[in-house]
């Protein structure tokens, strides 16, 4: 069985236990060593439990921003084509007020912005990938997620360190689903240090996951905006705000989490993505 630890038992003076004294001991350790493995196991099951619960909701919500988003991309698509009629009308008329086809030209302009955001909303939740878990190790997709960024990093002057990375540690998910989570979050701590800088990344092993952080040396995260960045639509930079969101749905769904662990302003920013590991006894099923 695993080991948990050393049970002692000392005394001043030599031969002062007896066999049925070894044997009290021996069973309070195995009592001890049963005790714990429950605790270990109900913790695990527990964990897992608030994870599926978690990624349910974040589903849930998906489910129903596409819903809008198709929603939108429908009513809104005839915004155009009502405008175009207004103008047709307007051609017919004489000193017709500037300010009219001005604001006609923002309701084009703002539309567009949301269906804009609409599409790419709908491309997100709607994404096609290969569904299959599979144990694959991290440093495999790691690298992968760095050669598919780094034309932008190079053009950033931002390079990438490893530091303390087990090549040879295996996770068990999906892996192209785990591949665009690192490209999403290089991408994001590239765009943090727009002089440039350096993204450090390294993996740790606890009993049941690997955790990999992610740090960059950029602007950071204001204090006020931490507890909101995996909202929904929420953005630190004027962008979608839905790639957090996404990728801490996707580390729920593959049994993991995303986390952002710190982040200091003008000193950078951690984020950890804790994944299942391949050897993990309570792995269960994708």
């Amino acid at each position: 069985g695993k080991l948990y630890g050393t049970l002692a038992l000392t005394y001043g003076r030599t031969n002062r236990f007896g066999d049925d004294d070894i044997k009290l001991v021996e069973g309070l350790a195995q009592q001890l060593a049963t005790a714990i493995q429950r605790l270990e196991a109900t913790a695990a099951q527990q964990a897992a439990e608030h994870r599926a619960m978690t990624a349910e909701v974040m589903g849930s919500i998906g489910q129903q921003a596409f819903e809008l988003a198709h929603r939108l991309s429908n009513d809104l698509g005839l915004v155009r084509s009502y405008v175009n009629d207004i103008r047709e009308e307007l051609d017919g008329l004489e000193d017709i007020n500037p300010t009219i086809d001005t604001n006609l030209q923002n309701i084009v302009h703002d539309v567009q912005q949301v269906l804009t955001l609409s599409g790419d909303l709908k491309q997100a939740l709607t994404k096609e990938v290969d569904v299959d878990p599979a144990e694959v190790p991290v440093s495999t997709l790691l690298h992968e997620s760095m050669k598919a960024v780094s034309a932008h990093a190079a053009k950033a002057q931002v390079h990438f360190e490893f530091k303390e990375i087990d090549e040879a540690i295996e996770i068990y998910a999906v892996p192209k689903q785990v591949a665009d989570i690192f490209r999403n979050l290089f991408m994001n701590a590239i765009e943090s240090m727009p002089d440039g800088g350096k993204i450090t990344l390294q993996t740790h092993k606890t009993m049941r996951y690997v955790e990999v952080n992610v740090i960059d040396t950029g602007i950071g995260i204001p204090l006020e905006k931490q507890d909101r960045i995996f909202d929904l639509l929420f953005s630190t930079k004027n962008s979608t705000g839905f790639g957090l969101w996404s990728a801490r749905r996707v580390a729920l769904e593959n049994g993991g989490d995303l986390i952002l662990k710190e982040s200091q302003p003008e000193q950078g920013t951690t984020f950890t993505l804790r994944l299942l590991r391949a050897d993990a006894q309570f792995r269960g099923e994708l």
